[in-house]
């Protein structure tokens, strides 16, 4: 019996999956045991990527013109055909047995800090936190300038 990916069984679910979906499959457990779905609707930012890595002509003419958007990283990339990518930062885990993750909204300013800098560390662009909004978007697939810094203490103090 064939009960690989490509199975009569399988292509039934798939089809069925398709034609009836349903805000089960694709939600999961988040922060606090809370139901999070893994896809939203468009917003600006995505519509924006979407057309970026598609190479959209009039979007690209228009930020290639654009004397304020020259230096900008995110359309380097994109010019050199680097696709980036949005991600959305959801919550964090601690290494604590049980710890069912916090959302942004409830983990302390450390946490803070230390998500956005590994982020920035691994070529991520951090956008501007909400106040009111419990995730984040990022942006990946662009370099950033992060190189090894040489840290020496002299003193008292640290020396660059």
């Amino acid at each position: 019996m064939n009960l690989g990916k490509n199975n009569f069984i399988n292509t039934l679910a798939q089809a069925q999956a398709v034609t009836h979906p349903s805000d089960t499959e694709i939600s999961v457990l988040g922060p606090n045991n809370n139901i999070i779905f893994t896809k939203t609707l468009n917003c600006f930012v995505s519509d924006q990527v979407r057309w970026l890595n598609n190479h959209d002509d009039a979007t690209l003419k228009d930020l290639n013109a654009d004397t304020y958007c020259r230096s900008s990283l995110i359309l380097s990339a994109v010019n050199n055909n680097s696709p980036i990518r949005l991600n959305t930062f959801v919550n964090f885990y601690g290494e604590n047995r049980g710890d069912k993750g916090r959302d942004y909204l409830s983990i302390s300013p450390v946490e803070d800090y230390l998500a956005k800098m590994t982020f920035t560390y691994n070529n991520h662009i951090i956008f501007p936190t909400m106040a009111d909004k419990k995730t984040w978007f990022t942006i990946s697939g662009v370099g950033l300038f992060n190189k090894e810094m040489s840290i020496t203490q002299v003193g008292n103090s640290l020396k660059l």
